[in-house]
This record gives C-alpha cells, sequence and structure tokens, in this order.
C-alpha cells in the first residue's frame, strides 16, 4: 500500500513504520526492509520457544499477519489469534 505522502507499506494496519517511500527508495531497498521484518519475526516462530516450530501446517500460514496478533505492531513475535481455526480448517481441507 502507498500512502498519500508516498510512504510505502504492508498493509493499511502497518502506518508505524514504512518499508520506504516512492520518492527516495528503490524497490529492491524495500522489499530488503520488509524481509529483514518477516525474516526476524519468521525466525522466532520457528524458535524453541514458539509452538509453530514443528507445525505441519507452517507452509500455509507462515504463522499468518503480525496484525492478526493481540500486540498491534508489525514485530510482534506472537502468532496469529486464528492459528486454532487455521489448523482445524486445514485439517477438513487437507
Amino acid at each position: 500500500m502507498i500512502n498519500p505522502n508516498g510512504d510505502i507499506l504492508g498493509c493499511g494496519k502497518h502506518s508505524e513504520k514504512p518499508f520506504g517511500t516512492i520518492y527516495k527508495n528503490s524497490f529492491l531497498e524495500v522489499e530488503y526492509e520488509k524481509s529483514k521484518v518477516v525474516d526476524k519475526r519468521n525466525e522466532f516462530l520457528l524458535s524453541q520457544e514458539s509452538e509453530c516450530k514443528g507445525c505441519k501446517w507452517w507452509s500455509y500460514c507462515h504463522g499468518d499477519c503480525p496484525f492478526s496478533t493481540e500486540e498491534s505492531s508489525l514485530f510482534t513475535t506472537q502468532k496469529s489469534l486464528w492459528c486454532q481455526s487455521y489448523k482445524m480448517l486445514f485439517e477438513k481441507v487437507f
């Protein structure tokens, strides 16, 4: 999503820290900033402390959107509030 001021965001809920701006950053720079956030979160969710480690449905949900947690931060290390629902859905579908 691109705000009127040129900020590039992950979605409408992600206004705290843009990944860059269309006026100053290349696509590669924006993608690099986005991947740092995604990689950091995925690294935690797949660690020993997380229920996501070893989950057979990881390849489908990847921890879901960070904004579907109880925290309102893109940098949250919580799993999705919808985790149990996704697991039930995937069990039925697959």
